[in-house]
């Protein structure tokens, strides 16, 4: 290999490993955003188990809920979620194959 195919197979590897850096960094927010959304659920119905009657708190989470139904129900779309975290566990893999790559090129990490 030359000097000129080894700098480019190095550019080409370096590349690599930025854009799924990036996509992993997106597929984490996404994650986190959705944690968040079904978190929200999660409170909601604990505020109705210990309903006696309704407080204020319960009142606004409510209509925040009400609100923003479709948001919430996007979010509990299981199917989408496994997909997610399959998405995430094979970015993390490339990850780590990429930095094997740069590794052996000498790039370190």
């Amino acid at each position: 290999m030359t000097e000129d195919e080894k700098r480019q197979q190095r550019a080409m590897v370096l590349l690599e490993h930025e854009e799924t850096r990036v996509e992993l960094e997106y597929l984490r927010a996404k994650a986190w955003n959705l944690s968040q959304e079904i978190g929200e659920i999660s409170h909601w119905l604990e505020d109705a188990r210990e309903m006696h009657g309704i407080e204020q708190r319960q009142r606004e989470r409510d209509d925040k809920i009400n609100k923003n139904l479709s948001r919430y129900r996007d979010a509990f779309q299981f199917d989408a979620i496994v997909a997610l975290r399959e998405e995430l566990r094979n970015t993390v893999a490339k990850l780590d194959e990429i930095a094997k790559q740069k590794k052996a090129l000498g790039l370190g990490l």
